[in-house]
């Protein structure tokens, strides 16, 4: 099976790196040393490359180095798609300029699908114990590296979606009518179909991989089970027509709330996604040990899900997040990714991996923003 590999990654400005290049090996690469230095800022910077955004912050220019005037990360993969150059500079007004093989992008959404990445990381529980929002930014995040125009279908979602509930707000101070939300009405319900028809794709997808891989690494025999929440209430699949005329008859009756609190209250924007242990909501009932690897379950299945998508396995990243499993847990899991995919390791201690993963790896050495190959 191909896999997607990462060559080499450049920093400049970048977080706590004046000027970093590391040339990354194709199968086993671990970052070591103490907390603060840099380690989850190399796998931050890939992450960017990889979807144009940060899993940190919201702020682009948080990510330049202090009293620098711009970051530039650039990053060498090989895939399918052939051998390709991508740079990300990052300015202090916020914004970015992405370009790949040389050429500008003008939509950040055109670098997607080019190489895929998962990132596993502490905050991953947050899938399980957190917000919709948590759930809701997984299922989109994988989704859209796959399908980079379900990415697209967002974006617009999220357009109409501001406008909707600037009309809404001009409508309680009385600048305009009701009828003014037609136009955006007619809009969102047809974007919204085709996203949640998507996510409900991906989740069927991504259930049976999650529970096989959940059975394996645990001691547990609960059955995991994923169900999708839509605010307009009811089954799980309707079709087009359907799921259009509810979501009209749910927004018609929902608009008086609407204009008083001036945001829309139903829509793609609002779902959830249940995780069940034996029907049994995780979020409520799941030990911290159990939630922690429904977590891991869920992303070992979005890694299956982009392989089984695009025919080649993404690169892995993993910050730290293997530090709550037994030894046994880490070898299985290494077990089942250990030479399908490139893999990329922070850690503060060797120690916490098996000689076999050791011995395999290339070392990199990470202090106050350096990069030295080798322990």
């Amino acid at each position: 099976m191909p896999i997607m590999i990462i060559k080499s990654l450049e920093l400049e400005n970048f977080r706590n790196y004046s000027k970093a290049k590391i040339d990354i090996d194709p199968y086993i690469n671990i970052l070591v040393g103490l907390n603060a230095q840099g380690k989850t800022n190399i796998l931050e910077a890939i992450f960017l490359i990889a979807t144009s955004k940060s899993h940190r912050i919201q702020k682009n220019n948080e990510l330049i180095k202090f009293q620098e005037d711009h970051a530039l990360v650039s990053l060498r993969a090989e895939s399918l798609r052939g051998n390709n150059f991508f740079n990300i500079q990052v300015m202090n007004d916020n914004n970015k300029q992405i370009h790949v093989n040389g050429k500008r992008i003008k939509r950040a959404t055109e670098l997607l699908g080019y190489f895929n990445v998962v990132l596993f990381s502490p905050e991953d529980i947050d899938i399980v114990c957190g917000s919709p929002i948590d759930r809701r930014k997984f299922i989109d995040i994988f989704v859209s590296q796959v399908k980079p125009s379900y990415a697209v279908l967002l974006s617009d979602y999220y357009k109409v979606l501001k406008q909707r509930n600037k009309t809404l707000k001009d409508i309680s101070k009385q600048k305009c009518k009701e009828d003014m939300l037609n136009m955006w009405d007619e809009q969102l319900v047809n974007l919204s179909y085709t996203i949640v028809n998507e996510r409900l794709q991906a989740i069927k997808s991504i259930e049976e991989k999650a529970n096989k891989f959940y059975s394996y690494i645990s001691d547990y025999q609960e059955q995991l089970t994923i169900e999708y929440y839509s605010g307009i209430g009811g089954k799980d699949k309707y079709t087009a027509q359907e799921y259009k005329h509810i979501f009209q008859q749910k927004i018609k009756s929902s608009l008086k709330m609407d204009i008083i609190l001036g945001t829309t209250s139903c829509g793609p924007h609002r779902d959830d996604m249940l995780l069940k242990l034996n029907d049994k909501e995780a979020k409520l009932y799941a030990s911290q040990g159990q939630k922690r690897l429904v977590s891991l379950s869920l992303k070992y299945a979005e890694v299956e899900y982009i392989r089984e998508n695009t025919g080649e396995y993404p690169v892995l990243l993993f910050d730290d997040v293997l530090l709550e499993l037994d030894l046994k847990r880490k070898h299985k899991l290494f077990e089942e990714l250990i030479k399908k995919a490139q893999i990329i390791i922070t850690t503060t201690d060797l120690k916490r991996y098996q000689e076999v993963v050791v011995k395999a790896a290339t070392i990199f050495s990470i202090n106050q923003g350096e990069v030295i190959k080798g322990t």
